[in-house]
């Protein structure tokens, strides 16, 4: 196997950026690299022994915001189903990613309404996966 290369790990980490990926880990023979996304970052306390890949992201409008998987699953809609253009409040809940058994509620931090569910039921979804995309609303 090749060995990691600059052009491998650029690669890599564009490819997590377009796919809404945190998290990046590439490992080629005894080499290995690992990077928390920026975003990932403010959601953890430390990050031992991880390097921190400045990627920021990239939308037509600067008020739109991206709604992510906060764990890996399955997604399953609302009790009350999301659709573009419906305007929801903070904390909002767009679904529930089922992981072993354990609903966790996919909420939103700002309210806003809906551009795009990039998700439907049942679709297996990875950590800080795009679930939504919002326009804020002031």
């Amino acid at each position: 196997m090749a060995s990691l290369d600059v052009d491998t790990i650029r690669h890599a980490l564009a490819t997590a950026q377009s796919h809404g990926y945190s998290f990046v880990r590439i490992k080629s023979g005894e080499e290995s690299f690992r990077a928390v996304l920026k975003d990932a970052v403010s959601e953890m306390h430390e990050v031992p022994s991880l390097a921190v890949a400045e990627i920021s992201e990239s939308h037509p409008a600067s008020s739109d915001i991206d709604v992510k998987a906060p764990c890996v699953g399955y997604f399953q809609e609302a009790s009350s189903p999301v659709s573009v253009g419906l305007k929801l409040e903070p904390g909002s809940v767009l679904g529930v990613i089922n992981a072993l058994g354990i609903k966790n509620d996919v909420t939103t931090k700002k309210g806003g309404e809906v551009l795009e569910i990039l998700v439907k039921s049942n679709d297996p979804v990875e950590f800080g996966q795009v679930i939504a995309r919002l326009k804020v609303t002031a």
